[in-house]
């Protein structure tokens, strides 16, 4: 046998050898064979969820029908302001209030600029208390060329108030005064509201005007026929806060 035949032979017995020895181990289970990993599958993270809430809102709702509601006279106390307070603007001269407790109503700003019920208003019959006086009863007025003259009334007001309204007490040098709302509008374009001690009414000059608690349950107020709506009121000019 020539020396390659040798060589083959013993490379033979050599893969036999290790064939049977991997074999071997394999069958007694000192060799772990590899386990294929899993192949990685791809899983979508859930998307979030939201669940709507059928709460209403907590803030006033306020309905379109608003202007069939009443209409209501608002005075607002000058000692608790801000109680009812307007919300919404209705844009014909009335507002919808929310008042402390929550609920709503239709009312008017017409209101609380008025007269003690007390106060004397000037006719030709003599002074005459202004909750007494009815639509075409005559009292005194001024024209626009500043003239005294007799006019028939057309309107009348009585206005509910609070417990706790307050009204201004005026007093004059001359010694008239007056109880009235601070909101009640004098013959010059100001309001009873505007006027301190030292500045002058209706040719006097104001001795004192202080808050005093209103004893009555109604404030009044009238508006005479003519151009102005002026009338006097414990012999003080003043303007009507009602409107034609």
């Amino acid at each position: 046998m020539n020396q390659k035949g040798f060589i083959n032979i013993i490379l033979i017995i050599i893969v036999i050898a290790l064939v049977g020895a991997g074999a071997y181990f394999v069958s007694t289970g000192q060799v772990t064979l590899p386990t294929p990993s899993p192949t990685p599958t791809s899983t979508s993270k859930p998307s979030p969820t939201f669940e709507s809430s059928s709460t209403p809102p907590t803030t006033p709702f306020i309905v379109n029908d608003t202007y069939s509601w009443p209409i209501q006279n608002v005075c607002i106390p000058v000692s608790s302001p801000g109680d009812p307070v307007v919300i919404k603007d209705l844009r014909d001269g009335t507002y919808v209030y929310q008042r402390s407790d929550g609920s709503l109503f239709r009312g008017n700003q017409n209101s609380c600029r008025c007269l003690s019920a007390q106060t004397l208003i000037s006719t030709p019959n003599g002074s005459k208390i202004v909750k007494d006086l009815k639509i075409g009863m005559y009292v005194y007025t001024l024209n626009r060329k500043g003239n005294k003259v007799i006019a028939p009334l057309t309107k009348t007001a009585k206005v509910s108030i609070p417990s706790d309204y307050m009204v201004s007490h005026m007093l004059l040098s001359d010694n008239r005064e007056l109880f009235a709302s601070n909101a009640h509008p004098t013959s010059d374009g100001r309001t009873i509201g505007e006027l301190f001690a030292g500045d002058s009414l209706d040719g006097a000059q104001i001795i004192k005007r202080e808050l005093v608690l209103y004893s009555d349950s109604f404030t009044y107020d009238i508006l005479p026929a003519g151009d102005t709506g002026f009338y006097w009121a414990n012999d003080i000019i003043l303007k009507s806060t009602l409107s034609k």
